[in-house]
């Protein structure tokens, strides 16, 4: 499919640009590994100089292997909005899904194989980071492709195929959480129905069921994440609802400092998106402020985890 290569990879309330104060300056060091596709991408080599102090993101160069035409939300949480050193592991490859038994996307690491060929080999505990379950987030966020694929294949009618892609999905939450970890932040899908590349190829009756996909991705994962994280009472869990934060820009992009809702801007900061199904840079940026308290939830900040599944947009 020659438009394959265009897929990616407690309520608050904040002002319209989503900005969040931060707490005092926290002195426990903190273990990021995030997983998902290129939204998440930092194009990271896992053979490539590692985190450390003064090079939290290891390699590449802070703002590139990007999908944004800047730092995304990963980088900016690593290095504008900690409040402590953050030592951060992007094992996210773009093109990827949640399982290429499922959905296929030709050479490209899926959920399990990015934990399994990435993540393991060099990260299973102990290893030279020394991370524990009480000083490390796993982020995960996967199913942009899973659902832009079965949209272009025409699978959207095969009713089975969510709850196929999340039980998968949390056979590889699974295999994280019997390494160790023990505090995971898990990011739902954006409205991708609303981007160019499906608002310039598709009819409206395409449009509105890839919505209706993304809105099913999101309800079934929030509710799987619940039933999960109780039978797992040791476990800490927050939802990042990335569909209602982006619907709330693409509904008033003005009040977000956007030119409109369907521009583009390669250089990442005029227009919500960088390209025709990626957004900016500079909404990675808002993103990440957004997405702030859902991590602080999980004691980014040095916060005290909050017991059982908290929602946050």
């Amino acid at each position: 499919m020659t438009s394959c290569s265009k897929l990616v990879g407690l309520v608050l309330s904040a002002a319209a640009t989503g900005v969040v104060s931060l707490p005092a300056r926290a002195l426990t060091p903190v273990n990021r590994f995030a997983f998902g596709d290129s939204y998440t991408t930092t194009a990271f080599s896992t053979t490539g100089p590692q985190p450390a102090y003064g090079n939290p993101l290891g390699n590449p160069a802070y703002g590139q292997g990007t999908y944004a035409g800047g730092p995304n939300y990963v980088g900016l949480l690593t290095t504008k909005y900690n409040s402590t050193f953050v030592a951060n592991y992007d094992f996210a490859v773009g093109g990827a899904t949640i399982s290429d038994s499922i959905v296929t996307y030709q050479g490209i690491p899926a959920s399990n194989e990015q934990v399994g060929q990435r993540f393991e080999p060099q990260s299973t505990q102990p290893h030279v980071n020394a991370w524990s379950s009480d000083n490390t987030i796993f982020s995960v966020f996967f199913g942009i492709n899973d659902i832009g694929i079965t949209m272009e294949t025409a699978q959207y009618s095969n009713a089975t195929r969510i709850d196929d892609l999340l039980n998968a999905y949390f056979q590889t939450v699974d295999n994280m959480y019997n390494q160790g970890a023990r505090r995971f932040m898990f990011v739902g899908v954006p409205p991708m129905e609303r981007s160019p590349f499906v608002q310039g190829n598709y009819d409206p009756t395409t449009q509105q069921q890839w919505g209706n996909l993304c809105n099913i991705f999101n309800g079934n994962l929030a509710q799987r994440v619940k039933l999960w994280q109780a039978s797992r009472p040791e476990s800490y869990a927050a939802i990042y609802d990335f569909h209602r934060y982006a619907t709330l820009v693409l509904h008033n992009p003005t009040a977000y400092g956007f030119l409109n809702a369907e521009c583009i801007d390669t250089g990442g900061q005029a227009c919500i998106w960088w390209n025709d199904y990626h957004v900016g840079s500079r909404f990675h940026d808002l993103l990440a402020q957004r997405m702030l308290p859902a991590m602080n939830s999980l004691e980014f900040n040095s916060w005290a985890p909050t017991a059982g599944v908290g929602y946050f947009y």
